[in-house]
């Protein structure tokens, strides 16, 4: 950018699973096994410690059942005091090398921390407590305790849980773990970023690992690179009709040497394409069928936005009057709302953007850097239109559609028009074109890069 560098941090929160991530879960295994063998010698059962590993190699998930049968003492009664004392011991286990220090550093560097880890949650709280790891963790949960076994990954409550709990969005977190098949669903599918840790003696190693994994200390290095990558400036500017909104943003954004996106212009040309297909506005049945067969993109050319419906250029046809109040009627329905959100939200991920509209800074981007309200009275709005020749519309035509569409905006069911409650209020009524642009940029240079 020519005027403004932002340098907020892409990572705010670092996730751990437990077993076989922070230490070997095998040694947690042989652990428990040997206080259920000396159990079983104060009960008078022979029992050898390699015997029940070799139970837990065979069927991990029922090794204790596997291993009384196979020694001809089972009884429902020993099988679940075997389970309990095995769930209750406090493990002698160690992290692996290195974990402690890299604990350690993420919190020196501010970064919050977190568990996740499938299991009962008494099992896997003993195995922190074990470790000694406990008291670097902010957030911990087990799925367990969230609805019990089928809440495990890759179920993605946990993570929806703990992201609720931390305030920290998805994008600007890091989850590590072991089990590809797993642990790395719910990264993938919730927009997280990740790294996988495996060791050859873990319980799933083989299991659709990737070839190669880091070191604890190369994890180090990752998540030093994920620090120093730059999160892109989101600015968003909304407002009523009228208000000047797409091409104050333009010169904004062209000033400061970073995009524009109108997405205005995307829900015009879903009603053009409506208006095409001839859509019954008042069917949201049809409505909703056709926000699913249309494809709604933009790309920008020498930084011009061409807004494409099905591939094909729209920008000629969508800015009438018809096309506006037929896009704000539209746009009530969830489903036209959820799709193009979603659309505008993928693309502010990845680029240095502008985004004007009626609620981006409300519901489109509600963690973006500068939030600005751009306004004039009805009056003032109407004349600028009317001097543009709006259509060949009467000023008093348009100060009524104004009005309306003010209205409209205003008191509608899903995102209405409102000013954010960090935003900041530009009223151009007193200001030209120039006065107005001057103002915002002056706005966003004072914009410190701050996380919010």
């Amino acid at each position: 950018m020519a005027e403004l560098q932002n340098t907020k941090s892409k990572l705010k929160a670092v996730i751990f699973d437990v077993d076989d991530t922070l230490y070997l879960e095998m040694d947690y295994i042989r652990s428990g096994f040997r206080l259920l063998t000396e159990y079983l010698h104060s009960l008078n059962i022979p029992a050898v410690l390699e015997d029940f590993v070799a139970c837990f190699q065979t069927n991990a998930g029922d090794a204790i059942d596997l291993y009384l049968h196979r020694i001809g003492a089972y009884n429902k009664s020993l099988h679940q005091s075997l389970l309990s004392i095995h769930r209750a011991h406090i493990p002698n286990i160690q992290p692996f090398d290195y974990v402690e220090e890299l604990l350690l550093w993420l919190k020196e560097k501010g970064l919050r921390l977190g568990v996740i880890s499938d299991g009962t949650a008494l099992a896997q709280n003993n195995k922190l407590m074990g470790l000694k790891l406990h008291h670097y963790f902010d957030d911990i949960v087990f799925s367990d305790a969230l609805g019990g076994p089928h809440c495990r990954k890759p179920c993605d409550v946990s993570f929806r849980y703990i992201q609720k709990q931390m305030n920290i969005p998805f994008e600007n977190m890091l989850y590590i773990g072991d089990n590809l098949d797993k642990d790395f669903y719910p990264v993938t599918h919730l927009g997280m970023q990740g790294i996988q840790y495996w060791n050859e003696k873990g319980v799933y190693y083989g299991k659709k690992y990737k070839v190669n994994s880091p070191s604890f200390r190369e994890i180090k290095q990752m998540i030093q690179e994920i620090m120093e990558q730059r999160m892109p400036l989101n600015i968003t500017i909304d407002g009523p009709v009228g208000a000047g909104k797409s091409s104050v943003a333009n010169a904004v954004a062209d000033r400061l040497g970073i995009l524009h996106l109108d997405t205005g212009a995307m829900y015009r040309a879903f009603a053009y394409a409506c208006k095409t297909m001839a859509v019954d506005e008042n069917n949201p049945e049809q409505v909703a069928q056709a926000i699913k067969d249309t494809n709604i993109s933009v790309d920008f050319v020498d930084g011009e936005q061409k807004t494409m419906v099905n591939g094909r250029v729209v920008n000629d046809y969508i800015r009438t009057p018809e096309m506006s109040m037929l896009a704000s009627t539209l746009s009530k329905l969830p489903e036209v709302r959820q799709k193009l959100v979603a659309e505008q939200r993928n693309i502010a991920r990845s680029h240095d953007i502008l985004l004007d509209g009626r609620d981006t800074g409300t519901n489109v981007l509600p963690r973006a850097d500068v939030k600005i309200f751009l306004t004039a009275s009805p009056e003032v709005r109407a004349m600028r239109r009317f001097k543009q020749n709006a259509g060949g519309q009467s000023y008093s035509e348009i100060l009524e559609d104004l009005k309306k569409r003010d209205l409209q905006d205003t008191t509608r069911e899903i995102n209405p028009l409102v000013m954010a409650e960090d935003g900041i209020l530009v009223d151009s009524s007193d200001m030209d074109f120039e006065q107005t642009v001057e103002q915002i940029l002056n706005i966003v240079r004072n914009f410190d890069g701050k996380q919010k």
